[in-house]
């Protein structure tokens, strides 16, 4: 039976990156600001205190949101000087009571036409706000949806950057080789398919050192200079710092994980798996490594399907084993897992490009002490009437 495997193409990405330039701006504008709000507030700690008259004073309601609208006027340096920045923040919210009781209290001193206290920036007279609190709940706020939104899309763009580049080779090949797909990648083409541990490591540590930056300049200003803060902002605070320390911790596991296992290697018997046949060879681990209970390998055929804005992932055929000893169990430099599954003729082959893609994953799991073991190798597996040539002989794979 021929294989009808859909070709690589690199046509979606275009739509990718339109969709998540969006979501990286948004996100990387919102970090901007969170980061250009501290900066401010630490500005304006030293601007002179100077009576302001006000002029006009409204509590601008929105459908959720509260904010303070304000013009008044003041007096420096002999000169006169009108300004409507109210607050340090420019943007309404729902966060509390600190538009409805900041604009009480205006309130009050408009009606009984008293100054109110403005900060000028002696270098720029004509910048003043009235409220120059930091509010570490709106830094939050801010924070979260930058690293959310930035997360989203630079991650994102950065992903389909890599998966282009993987498709731009895969395609050349299926050029050469239309008949082989299994010869599209380079990791399936020499049957040795490596996965890493370092990237999870990395992208972890790098969301935590900006998460706990933010979340320490918020402790520092709410709790080491402001001294003011409400309830509700020591809530929001501490709920920002619990969230660092799980990324910490998340950092820390990836870390010690990549350590002990920063790699492995399923090693081919024979290139592809054949349905109606059989996928065999070794898990090749750089590391000794003692599982009392055994390590759980399992071999699954699973199809994406996307319907409209939802999308599922259907198991079409599994199997798992559970093997309690290796090949290798007198080198301790290395662990060598035996694999080999028999494969049903009536199951799908791998198609990875298509509409709905089909994919079969390899995955090898250990329960241990400290960090366990898991890794996850997508193989080949097609239909064909003629063998390759095996690129580790099964002979070979027993001898390990």
């Amino acid at each position: 039976m021929t294989n009808r495997t859909q070709r690589p193409s690199s046509q979606g990405t275009g739509c990718a990156v339109l969709f998540l330039m969006p979501f990286a701006a948004f996100g990387a504008a919102m970090i901007g600001l969170t980061l250009w709000s501290l900066v401010d507030w630490q500005r304006m700690q030293h601007w002179e205190e100077t009576p302001a008259r006000l002029l006009s004073l409204k509590l601008q309601r929105g459908d959720d949101t509260e904010r303070i609208r304000a013009e008044y006027q003041y007096t420096y340096a002999g000169q006169q000087y009108t300004s409507d920045r109210v607050a340090l923040h420019q943007m309404g919210d729902n966060l509390g009571t600190y538009q409805t009781r900041n604009y009480r209290r205006l309130k009050q001193a408009m009606d009984a036409e008293q100054s109110v206290a403005a900060y000028v920036n002696p270098a720029r007279p004509g910048e003043a706000v009235l409220l120059r609190d930091l509010r570490p709940e709106m830094l939050a706020l801010k924070a979260m949806f930058g690293f959310i939104f930035g997360l989203i899309g630079i991650g994102g763009l950065v992903g389909v950057a890599i998966a282009s580049k993987q498709l731009k080779s895969a395609s050349a090949m299926a050029q050469q080789q239309p008949d082989k797909p299994w010869r599209w990648r380079d990791d399936w083409r020499e049957g040795e398919i490596t996965v890493g541990s370092s990237g999870g490591f990395w992208a972890t540590l790098v969301l935590a050192i900006i998460w706990n930056s933010l979340a320490g300049a918020a402790a520092v200003a709410m709790l080491v200079v402001d001294k003011n803060a409400t309830p509700l902002a020591l809530g929001v605070l501490a709920l920002f710092i619990l969230a660092g320390l799980g990324l910490l911790y998340l950092a820390c596991m990836t870390y010690f994980r990549w350590q002990r296992f920063p790699s492995a290697t399923f090693r081919m018997a024979r290139v592809p798996g054949e349905i109606g046949g059989q996928l065999a060879g070794v898990v090749l681990i750089p590391a000794y490594v003692r599982a009392d209970d055994g390590f759980q390998v399992k071999l699954e055929c699973t199809q994406t399907v996307r319907a409209g804005k939802q999308t599922r992932t259907n198991v079409l055929w599994k199997d798992e084993q559970v093997i309690e000893r290796t090949l290798d169990e007198n080198d301790f430099s290395q662990t060598a897992i035996p694999v080999q599954f028999a494969i049903p003729p009536d199951v799908e082959p791998s198609d990875p490009h298509a509409d709905r893609p089909v994919k079969w994953k390899l995955k090898v799991a250990a329960k241990l002490s400290g960090p366990n073991l898991d890794f996850t190798f997508e193989v080949p597996v097609f239909r064909k009437e003629l063998a390759t040539e095996p690129p580790f002989a099964e002979s070979q794979v027993a001898e390990v």
